[in-house]
């Protein structure tokens, strides 16, 4: 009787193990070609000037109760250059801004306008702020970054009033983001202008 064991028992388990890590890779890479670098679950991305466009298109009817409050502005800034303002819109289009140049928010030195949105900017920024609506909260404090700005934005419509603070997380921040740019591009470029004005007295 011969008491060597055979090659084939030599190298079964060595086989085997190559085995496995074949499949473990091939599982990987189909997993990559799947999913890509995309989070887990996250939503899909969206093409956010192609949803705006389509928002302003739509027709249907918003709350007469509708109003968007969007607080913001720069980050942290030398004096000279720091401002906060605060738009108001409302279902009608009828819009308040007011502005405040440098730090403190002092009202002596505040620029007040009122002017009128076009329908379409009043449907893109309701859409914008009912993304918000439902979101988690925002980021913790230690993830914020220095000198950085967000927006606080308030939305009442159909009797319910939601206030959507600074920071929200991903994917929520994507619109506040885009409200935030959107509230300033909706300001006439008189009623900025006298803002610049301000900005250079202050």
């Amino acid at each position: 009787m011969n008491s060597n064991p055979s090659m084939r028992q030599l190298f079964t388990p060595a086989r085997r193990r190559l085995q496995v890590a074949v499949v473990i890779v091939t599982i990987g890479v189909a997993g990559y070609a799947l999913y890509g670098s995309r989070a887990c679950c996250a939503p899909a991305p969206v093409n956010l000037d192609e949803w705006i466009a389509r928002e302003a298109r739509d027709t249907a009817a918003l709350a007469p109760d509708l109003a968007v409050e969007i607080e913001t502005g720069t980050g942290s800034l030398a004096p000279r250059y720091h401002y906060d303002y605060r738009l108001r819109v409302e279902r009608s289009g009828a819009a308040t801004l007011t502005y405040w140049p440098g730090y403190g928010q002092d009202d002596s030195q505040a620029v007040r306008a009122r002017f009128t949105l076009a329908d379409a900017d009043v449907r893109t920024i309701a859409s914008l702020a009912r993304q918000l609506q439902d979101s988690p909260g925002p980021i913790d404090d230690r993830d914020i970054p220095n000198g950085g700005r967000s927006a606080r934005i308030t939305l009442v419509a159909a009797g319910r009033r939601s206030i959507i603070e600074e920071w929200q997380r991903e994917p929520f921040d994507r619109w506040q983001r885009a409200l935030q740019e959107r509230s300033r591009r909706v300001i006439p470029d008189s009623v900025w202008a006298q803002c610049e004005d301000a900005q250079r007295r202050h």
